[in-house]
């Protein structure tokens, strides 16, 4: 798509918040557990649902998102390795390469002990897991849009998707979970007839509306608590306890409810100040990514030992955040940054 439109960036802006609030605000509220049962996930699906068959070559479109995503991956993950270096905090340096090189937070599942930290080593580079996730999401993607056979590469992605809770080891660069956000950028592409039609309804499609959002709620509230929540860096993509071929059904359940739910109730408030605030955030998101822990982190440990209320905390992290961003969206290395 050539134009942005403001209520796709607000989704993604609003997905952003609840990562930053989740990694954040601590403890983490209960109602953010709720709300982040799909939140990764809609990255992938608004990826997909604003794709579109490329005129490029395989291999520019290659080259287009290596610049996109791989490049910030390295910049920011050198950078906070360093800023690691010196901050007093206890950090494996090396492990933390090593993480950025294979793009995991841990070798193996959380529940495996021992366990070998990589991107966990040095923290602040825990978010960064996603670059690497979606960068081959959309390689998978331009492949299936460009095979002789991309019923083959779905069924592949599906096959992956299915037995990846099955895996003894997190794959590097999150091979499993990109087939599953794969598979979510297809969803996404499947939704355009419902999330991309024109604003101008009359009362039977608004009614309708109103329908389809309280149903995609209903099914993620059901999908929420039978699949419990779900960390997509670490593969989990919900309760153990259900059958594994199932988990990743429910998990694109989460994703797909969620992302409508979202793109319907900005859709219903485009022009709003909240929309084109939040739609700003979204279109920072890959930086803001990449940024919040580091800086969130630094801003607490400045408020540490001061009897000062968790939310006056988080705020003052959230806007020195925001503010620092604003600094770099006015630098002119745009294909470093992000």
């Amino acid at each position: 798509m050539q134009e942005r439109l403001d209520w796709i960036d607000a989704v993604k802006g609003t997905c952003l918040i609840l990562v930053v609030i989740a990694h954040l605000w601590r403890p983490c509220p209960q109602w953010v557990h709720l709300l982040t049962g799909g939140y990764m996930q809609v990255f992938f699906i608004m990826a997909g649902l604003t794709s579109s068959v490329s005129a490029k070559t395989f291999r520019n479109q290659v080259a287009q998102k290596s610049i996109r995503l791989v490049l910030p991956y390295c910049f920011y993950g050198i950078i906070l390795l360093l800023l690691g270096a010196i901050l007093p905090k206890h950090m494996d340096l090396g492990n933390g390469l090593l993480g950025l090189l294979y793009g995991r937070y841990t070798l193996f599942p959380p529940s495996i002990e021992p366990n070998i930290s990589l991107l966990k080593a040095c923290g602040y580079l825990s978010p960064l897991w996603f670059l690497p996730c979606i960068y081959v999401s959309y390689i998978l993607l331009a492949w299936y849009d460009r095979a002789r056979y991309p019923e083959m590469i779905v069924a592949m992605a599906v096959i992956v998707g299915i037995i990846s809770p099955l895996f003894p080891i997190l794959m590097p660069w999150s091979i499993e979970m990109s087939c599953v956000g794969f598979l979510l950028m297809l969803l996404g592409r499947a939704l355009r007839p419902i999330l991309l039609n024109s604003s101008e309804q009359g009362k039977h499609e608004l009614w309708g509306q109103i329908v389809l959002v309280i149903g995609c709620m209903g099914i993620y509230i059901a999908a929420w608590l039978l699949d419990g929540p779900v960390n997509m860096s670490i593969s989990q993509m919900g309760n153990t306890k259900i059958f594994f071929p199932l988990q990743v059904v429910f998990f694109c359940l989460l994703g797909g409810s969620e992302a409508i739910v979202l793109s319907i109730l900005f859709k219903a408030i485009q022009t709003s100040i909240i929309t084109r605030s939040v739609a700003y955030i979204g279109r920072q998101a890959l930086r803001l990514l990449c940024i919040h822990l580091f800086i969130g982190e630094a801003v607490y440990y400045l408020f540490a030992g001061r009897d000062v209320p968790m939310v006056v905390t988080f705020a003052c992290a959230l806007a020195v955040i925001l503010l620092i961003n604003y600094v770099l969206d006015r630098l002119p290395w745009k294909k470093v940054l992000g």
